[in-house]
């Protein structure tokens, strides 16, 4: 798996252990680098997510619930979990999870306009095409139309 996190860098995160195991020192080091979470706060979300997602990770169709209130519904939520599901499997396990809610709490201007940059660019080429600023369009029009 891999995931894109400043610009240019691909990490890749292949051969962590599965969710319910204790996370490795390694593993730790590895997130601690590429988030802003410290050690202790990435213990800590780790055993949240081990008890909140038992089966290993967040489903499309359970992520999809925190999207229901809002006026474009399911396709927001469609839109936003292709982006932070970095290796299209069908689920956010605990890795991508952490990029996510790292990339997601973007604190400079540069992260927030990465993660807007993400959004748009589902296929993660690098660019935004005319596809993909069609399918952000029809997001933004749907949700104005309810």
């Amino acid at each position: 798996m891999g995931c894109t996190m400043s610009g240019t860098e691909t990490v890749t995160t292949e051969g962590f252990q599965k969710v319910g195991a204790t996370l490795k020192q390694s593993e730790i080091d590895w997130l601690t680098q590429r988030t802003h979470y410290t050690a202790e706060e990435v213990q800590i979300l780790h055993s949240g997510f081990v008890r909140d997602f038992p089966d290993g990770g967040i489903l499309r169709s359970h992520f999809e619930i925190f999207f229901l209130n809002g006026k474009a519904g399911g396709q927001m939520a469609n839109l936003v979990f292709k982006t932070l599901d970095a290796d299209n499997n069908g689920f956010l396990d605990f890795t991508e999870f952490l990029l996510s809610m790292d990339l997601v709490a973007a604190r400079t201007i540069e992260e927030k306009l990465l993660w807007c940059f993400k959004l748009y660019d589902t296929d993660n080429s690098g660019v935004i095409d005319r596809d993909e600023m069609g399918n952000i369009m029809e997001v933004k029009i749907t949700e104005h139309e309810y």
